[in-house]
């Protein structure tokens, strides 16, 4: 089967699996299979049937939990395919900005939240790869790519059993975000620790002076959810 088929044959699996949440379970091992593949697009449109199935089928999810040592479909072999795409060198056929193929590492920290949150074993095994996410993801001007893959990184280090560490590493991001100049980051990014306060107050404290500087934003919202997190 041609790769372009492949990729279109996927694609339609994951409407159909919205569509029809009952046929979910029975795509998960050719999901799982897929993951296998080096082909970007294979790839790409295999994690995105994954996490349509793990959304419409919460209990397939302990299915993509299974064989952790690397087989099909693995936590570990999720976490190898992120890894290879964090500490790659220059490839241009994929590469967004000096970012290796935004679009598949988004998508795959998707997947590893859903399937790591409430699963410590899990958790421990993807800690690593996030923390090389979180370090070699530059945040520079205003390329989006990395800018969307360190959101959906600081996402994942939250809704999993992540340790203090990374949580506070997740902090300091949203902190950088903070000090951009975009406004749409500074909100997301007041967004983001209004959710995680109560729990990482004390990560949160290191930036209660840039927190206190959008109180003198242009942007109404910006205030507003500066003001809403400083009283928290």
């Amino acid at each position: 089967v041609c790769v372009v088929c492949g990729i279109q044959a996927t694609l339609c699996a994951v409407r159909l699996v919205r569509r029809v949440p009952d046929l979910a379970e029975g795509f998960v091992e050719r999901s799982s299979f897929l993951f296998n593949d080096t082909n970007h697009g294979v790839l790409l449109a295999a994690v995105t049937l994954a996490v349509a199935i793990c959304d419409v089928a919460p209990e397939t999810i302990a299915l993509f939990r299974r064989n952790i040592g690397g087989e099909p479909g693995s936590t570990t072999g999720l976490v190898k395919t992120l890894r290879s795409l964090v500490l790659s060198g220059y490839t241009p056929d994929y590469e967004i900005s000096g970012v290796a193929d935004p679009f598949l590492q988004v998508k795959l920290l998707q997947l590893l939240r859903i399937v790591g949150r409430g699963h410590r074993e899990s958790s421990e095994l993807m800690a690593d790869v996030l923390a090389s996410v979180a370090t070699n993801t530059q945040l520079t001007g205003n390329k989006l790519s990395g800018m969307s893959v360190l959101y959906e990184c600081v996402q994942t280090i939250m809704f999993i059993e992540s340790d203090s560490h990374l949580r506070v590493m997740a902090v300091n991001i949203l902190g950088k975000f903070l000090q951009h100049n975009d406004n749409n980051m500074r909100y997301v990014a007041l967004n983001s620790l209004a959710k995680i306060a109560t729990t990482e107050l004390q990560a949160l404290q290191r930036h209660r002076g840039v927190v206190v500087e959008c109180l003198r934003d242009q942007d109404i919202s910006i205030r507003h959810r500066a003001l809403e997190l400083i009283y928290l």
